[in-house]
């Protein structure tokens, strides 16, 4: 009896030491993986809003800096000009590269749409969904005519993304132009007069859908999903006689989903 119970306790002891080994094996693992996991990011942004010509046309011109002088004659801006590019800083606060990022952009154009022709009393804009393609906006009180492609796949222009820390300059992801233009106009309509005593306001815009995809150096695919939401941080409205003045100031927000 003496002799089962020590060999009992032998293969118990292997066991035990074949399972501590097993853990200690996928711990190391778990830390080599982690120390090459990539995680890109978006910071918080804001952005600067401008009318460059507040009689005609939208507040088109936006920035992520402070402007008190246009960078053009506002008297010759055209109202049918979109004048912006604007962009997301990306930061990677993984410990690893990201290699072949990939951003979708998705957002409910027909609900926004329907938001602004309901904000819009005096029916100053027309818009026209052309297919899956293009948003024709048109504007006769504005002298305002644009074509929008509609974007839904927006590649980064980079091939990968070093850690923060490694390299502390952001990458700038852009953002798909039929979103920012429409939130122009629906700036332009919020403070329009007629709309004083709508009950619409920015949290009815929906908000921008958007979808990073990346590997690792070993080539393992990640996916994360997130909104990208808009607000007024400050509003200042029309000031008359002013062929440049400030619109708003633009807080985006960014939460994982």
């Amino acid at each position: 009896m003496l002799e089962s119970l020590l060999i009992f306790l032998t293969s118990l002891a292997a066991l035990i030491t074949s399972i501590a080994s097993l853990r200690s094996v996928k711990e190391i693992k778990k830390q080599r993986e982690s120390s090459y996991m990539p995680e890109p990011m978006f910071t918080k942004t804001y952005f600067n809003t401008y009318w460059a010509n507040p009689e005609k046309g939208v507040p088109l011109y936006w920035s992520s800096k402070s402007i008190k002088k246009p960078p053009f004659n506002p008297r010759s801006f055209p109202s049918s000009r979109t004048y912006f590019d604007v962009q997301f800083n990306c930061v990677n606060v993984g410990t690893g590269v990201a290699k072949n990022v990939e951003l979708v952009w998705d957002f409910d154009i027909k609900k926004f749409i329907e938001a602004l022709e309901e904000l819009d009393k005096e029916k100053i804009f027309r818009f026209t969904i052309n297919g899956n393609e293009f948003i024709q906006i048109y504007s006769k009180v504005l002298d305002h005519l644009s074509i929008i492609r509609i974007e839904q796949s927006t590649p980064i222009e980079f091939k990968f993304i070093l850690p923060f820390g490694i390299s502390d300059s952001p990458s700038f992801v852009r953002v798909p132009i039929a979103y920012i233009e429409l939130y122009s106009i629906f700036l332009y309509l919020f403070t329009h007069e007629s709309s004083e005593n709508s009950s619409i306001n920015y949290e009815d815009i929906p908000p921008l859908k958007g979808r990073v995809s990346y590997y690792d150096i070993e080539s393992e695919l990640y996916c994360a999903n997130f909104f990208a939401s808009f607000g007024f941080s400050s509003l200042s409205g029309k000031v008359e006689g002013e062929n440049w003045s400030k619109a708003a100031k633009i807080e985006v927000d960014f939460n994982e989903i």
